[in-house]
């Protein structure tokens, strides 16, 4: 009997390793108060490309025997995207709910000075923050960052999933057509 590759277990590990490196990057940034910084966000999407396309190359060599499909691609990169979402997920629920309550306001306060330099009108603006108000709990930003990052994790496997494929060569002896 074949042993098929367990692709949970590996997006479970991949993703653990993944999520912590977030952490870690969340802290830094988070100690350097550069939680509103375009480049720190631009960079935090590079560390998890970065992760999801380790995940995808490894798992191919190591696991599947240097071969890949596209399907499989995309399934590992997603995962590993679901399971790091999920702990970042909860490292920031856990800064907004008991390390820095504040975070979120500054958010806030940041997000309307930006659409009122913009020009935008301010009765937009105050239905705008009205809105947003209801979505800036711990829970709804957990909730948002695990479908947030699984969606960005998704759109990120089905590019890099392009380069990491590798399909069976027909011709090689022991495949099956």
């Amino acid at each position: 009997m074949e042993n098929k590759p367990n692709v949970w277990k590996s997006g479970m590990n991949f993703g653990a390793l993944l999520g912590l490196a977030m952490v870690i990057y969340s802290l830094i940034v988070w100690f350097l108060d550069a939680t509103n910084n375009t480049t720190a966000n631009i960079i935090s999407w590079a560390i998890m490309l970065g992760g999801i396309v380790y995940a995808m190359i490894y798992y191919r060599n190591t696991v599947l025997g240097r071969t890949m499909t596209y399907g499989q691609s995309v399934g590992i990169g997603t995962l590993t995207a679901f399971f790091a979402s999920i702990i970042s997920g909860f490292f920031t629920f856990i800064l907004i709910k008991y390390i820095d309550p504040g975070i979120m306001e500054e958010a806030m306060l940041t997000m309307e000075e930006t659409m009122l330099e913009r020009g935008m009108d301010p009765d937009m603006v105050e239905q705008q923050m009205e809105l947003s108000a209801r979505f800036t709990g711990p829970l709804s930003t957990l909730l948002m960052s695990v479908f947030g990052g699984t969606l960005i994790g998704l759109i990120f496997s089905l590019i890099a999933s392009i380069f990491t494929k590798r399909e069976p060569n027909p011709f090689e002896e022991g495949t099956n057509q």
